[in-house]
């Protein structure tokens, strides 16, 4: 048989052509074919978004405009954080984030839209120009960051360098056009757009001057009902025109778009419930205490109050100042402190109780002078009699809260060894003497065995006079170092320190040690064993068990509310497992034309929890804010997140396990589902909401009519406006709020300090007081359903005792509004107007920009005619 490679010899210029075309066709051909191909099916699949000006988008070009977008924003993001852990300055790419907004279809597509606009006014960006942005990013950012950390990171996140300049490239576009229109960025910024004074006066006002108002609440449905009905064509021009748009709970606009709705079933374990029904005997509550006292009892365990002068219990220590930053120096032999503090001149008096040989020592609380390079260390001085010991002169007493005079900035001390070297220094975690629960010291203390030069270490049993000199010298709040045998504890000779310091401020002269005076009866012999200071009485480390008792049956009585839920859940998820078993074989059924098989049994949760001690509940098919509203829409699973998105992201009969603030226990599963859809205008109850969407659109002109006549008449009456829609016969019955509480247009909340956290405030409630029948009790109600900006502009334009119209935020309720007082007085408003920092009220103007650039926005779309075919996706692309 002849060899393969004989034949491919004998043959190889063909086949070396063959494979030659071969490839040509695989990579070249074939890939433009199928390009071809892809466009083909991509110009016949329908648009997405519609244009009159500018064509229109498909489903694979929003894909591929994602595709760029997501790219800038995972690259952005990570080169923030980049920036943040290198103690950069990230604001401008921080600006550049929000200046493009939160990833969204709807999002890109207004960027691709203002391309369009910027390309048309002959603008273009270019490969290098996005390159020259980036670079002035990273200029911004005020730390090195090179091509290869860039790389790098780019890496780490999967970031195409394709995706992130097409992304640029668009992302550029729309920001240029948005300058050239005066929309552009530091516009955004509270305080850089040029605010006139008026405005700023204006925002001022929205948070500082308060309004008392008597309001009489008119249902707008006095007004629809008077609506002539309108024809089919006019309920089907409106459902057009709204029929993708969702429904919002607080938008006066209508929306015919059906929203995802879930049908559940839940069960409620009340705690306060559960505790009234459950008797725990005394052993168990006794059991668990003690199982749990180390997890759960621990008694709180506060520091001691530090001893006064007196050895008293006195009032604390005032906080060390803080120290300004300083760098860091490793301690070496060789090291030199920076900022240490400054020898005392040889001229200097020294202080009292205090030798001239020691007061070039280290004090307590100073930064000791550290030895310069090189430098022999100096030898210690000889003690004078009358001075502090050696050991008490050489050796630095460790402290942490020593407090600094005003014109000491020095930071705290540094503790030399006797040699001169530098030892390390490591931060006090309290005052050396005093232990964590005020305990005397004890041995093994960390200065206890410090060798000093030219000293020596004996117990005594008594004070010597040098000791008793070096005592009086330290200062008040030094208490003596601890493991100092010949230093007595701060407790014992807290009398002998006090008296020497008295005698020193009398005399006005350094303490000198005296012999001590003869007392009446001689004093008996301390033995060692006496002189150790006593602790004080040891605190009790857990909390008593009757202080306690209410919490541990409310522990015990949570743990079997857990344990009957788990049962239950247990029970319900093997219905789970035999529903998906059984949809399975109706599948199968189906395919194989056989008889469908028989369901399986649902648990009844109705009589389970009857029977367990729970509350049984079961909704309508509900949208996600009907959800939120609810007592268990309130609660949060295990991970904290909110029912009502643990309950919309679940498959029918999968089960979710969630509690409140009160420590209430929910236990639910959806038993019907309906997605998110556009419906049809035959579909069944589509035209009945139709028409009540028209009424009320058509009613709120009739209300602003009538109520603006009504208001005229009860303004010229000079009666309260109880008394004068009493008069009327179709609003007599209108709800009255006499007089609300005073309030601002907005606030920050009670924190004075909330505006420094660059939040904007939020719109104030209103509130008004009333006697309830069944508790007797005087409580705060709200005076209007859902106020929102529109309600707040029409009560602040008018003057006390004007009566004006203003609607809530849904436009669902109208209200007259009759101000009864206005404060404070606008001369002490201007007043503290002039001396206000802007910073405070200039977060108000948030709101202004976000509705001009909407308004912006939407005139762009209007003169461009785009138009979506289906609604914008709320969720991210994964």
């Amino acid at each position: 048989m002849a060899s393969p490679f004989k034949i491919f010899r004998k043959n190889a210029k063909v086949l070396l052509v063959g494979l030659f075309l071969m490839s040509m066709i695989s990579f070249v051909i074939i890939p433009a074919l199928l390009e071809y191909l892809g466009a083909t099916r991509g110009s016949s699949a329908p648009p997405v978004v519609v244009t009159q000006r500018f064509g229109s988008l498909t489903e694979q070009q929003i894909e591929s405009l994602w595709i760029g977008q997501a790219a800038v924003q995972r690259f952005l993001e990570s080169l923030q954080d980049l920036v943040s852990r290198r103690q950069g300055n990230p604001m401008q790419i921080t600006m550049f984030r929000q200046t493009l907004g939160e990833l969204s279809e709807e999002q890109v597509v207004r960027l691709w839209l203002l391309a369009r606009y910027a390309e048309a006014a002959g603008m273009a960006i270019s490969d290098t120009a996005v390159n020259r942005y980036i670079q002035d990013l990273l200029n911004s950012a005020g730390v090195a960051i090179s091509p290869q950390d860039l790389q790098e990171m780019m890496a780490r996140q999967r970031i195409s360098e394709d995706a992130l300049f097409s992304g640029m490239n668009l992302a550029l576009l729309a920001i240029r056009y948005a300058e050239l229109s005066g929309v552009d960025p530091w516009r955004f910024l509270p305080g850089y757009a040029g605010e006139t004074p008026g405005q700023r006066w204006d925002y001022f006002l929205r948070l500082r001057r308060m309004a008392s108002v008597e309001l009489a609440e008119i249902p707008l449905e006095k007004f629809s009902q008077r609506v002539t009905p309108p024809s089919d064509a006019q309920l089907r021009q409106l459902f057009e025109t709204y029929k993708t748009r969702l429904p919002q709970p607080n938008s006066p606009d209508p929306g015919f778009k059906v929203p995802e709705k879930v049908r559940f079933e839940y069960l409620e374990g009340d705690v306060t419930m559960w505790l009234e029904r459950t008797t725990i005997a005394e052993d168990e509550l006794r059991r668990v205490y003690e199982e749990r006292k180390n997890e759960l009892f621990l008694a709180p365990q506060t520091s001691a109050a530090l001893p006064d002068a007196a050895g008293t219990g006195g009032p604390a220590l005032p906080a060390p100042e803080a120290a300004p930053p300083a760098t860091i120096v490793p301690p070496t032999d060789k090291s030199v402190a920076s900022g240490a503090k400054e020898t005392p001149k040889a001229e200097e008096t020294p202080k009292a109780g205090e030798s001239p040989e020691a007061k070039d020592s280290p004090k307590v609380g100073d930064s000791p002078e550290m030895p310069a390079p090189n430098a022999a260390p100096e030898q210690p001085h000889e003690t004078a009699p009358s001075g502090p010991s050696p050991e008490a002169a050489a050796t630095p007493v460790p402290t942490e809260s020593t407090p600094k005079s005003a014109e000491d900035g020095s930071g705290s001390e540094a503790p030399a060894a006797s040699d001169g070297s530098a030892v390390e220094s490591r931060p006090a975690v309290r005052l050396v003497g005093y232990a964590e629960e005020g305990a005397a010291p004890t041995a093994g203390s960390p200065n206890e065995g410090l060798p000093t030069e030219g000293s020596t270490r004996e117990e005594a049993p008594g004070k010597s006079a040098s000791t008793e000199g070096a005592s009086a010298a330290q200062p008040e709040s030094a208490p003596a170092a601890p493991g100092d045998a010949a230093m007595a504890s701060p407790a014992l000779d807290a009398p002998a320190e006090n008296a020497s310091r008295e005698k020193a401020s009398e005399e006005n002269a350094p303490a000198e040690s005296k012999p001590a005076a003869p007392s009446e009866k001689p004093a008996a012999p301390v033995s060692p064993a006496a002189e150790t200071p006593q602790a004080p009485p040891e605190k009790p480390k857990y909390r008593p068990f009757e202080e306690v008792r209410e919490e541990v049956r409310r522990i015990i009585v949570v743990e079997r509310m857990r344990t009957a839920l788990d049962k239950i859940e247990e029970e319900m998820r093997r219905y789970q497992v035999a529903w998906g078993n059984y949809l399975s074989a109706l599948e199968s059924a189906k395919e194989r034309k056989a008889a469908p098989p028989d369901p399986p049994q649902r648990p009844n949760l109705e009589e389970i929890a009857r029977r367990e001690g729970f509350r049984y509940g079961r909704t309508e098919l509900l949208p996600r804010w009907e959800v939120e509203a609810l007592e268990i829409g309130k609660s949060v699973d295990s991970q904290g997140v909110s029912f009502s998105q643990v309950i919309y992201d679940l498959r029918e009969f999968l089960t979710a396990r969630t509690f409140d603030a009160n420590q209430n226990q929910y236990l639910a599963w959806p038993i019907e589902r309906v997605e998110e859809h556009v419906p049809e205008f035959s579909d069944p109850g589509v035209k009945e909401e139709v028409l009540r969407a028209w009424r009320q659109i058509e009613g709120r002109k009739l209300a602003e009519t009538e109520c603006a006549r009504l208001a005229s008449e009860a303004e010229k009456s000079g009666k309260t406006l109880a008394e004068f829609l009493a008069g009327t016969e179709e609003f007599r019955d209108a709800r009255i709020v006499p007089e609300t509480e005073p309030f601002t247009w907005m606030t920050y909340g009670e924190l004075d300090l909330a505006w420094a956290a660059s939040r904007p405030p939020f719109l104030s409630s209103i509130k008004f007081k009333r006697k309830d029948a069944a508790s007797g009790l005087v409580v705060d109600e709200d005076a209007v359903d859902h106020p929102g900006n529109e309600f707040m502009a029409a009560v602040f334009a008018l003057q006390p005792d004007q009566v004006g119209v203003a609607w809530n935020q849904p436009r669902s309720k109208v209200y007259l509004v009759r101000v009864i007082e206005m404060q404070p007085p606008a001369a002490q408003l201007y007043d503290a107007f002039v001396r206000q920092n802007q910073q405070t009220y200039m977060s108000v103007s948030w709101y202004d920009r976000i509705e001009a650039y909407s308004r912006w926005s939407r005139n762009l779309e209007e003169r461009a005619g785009l138009r979506w075919n289906r609604a914008p996706a709320r969720a991210a692309r994964r």
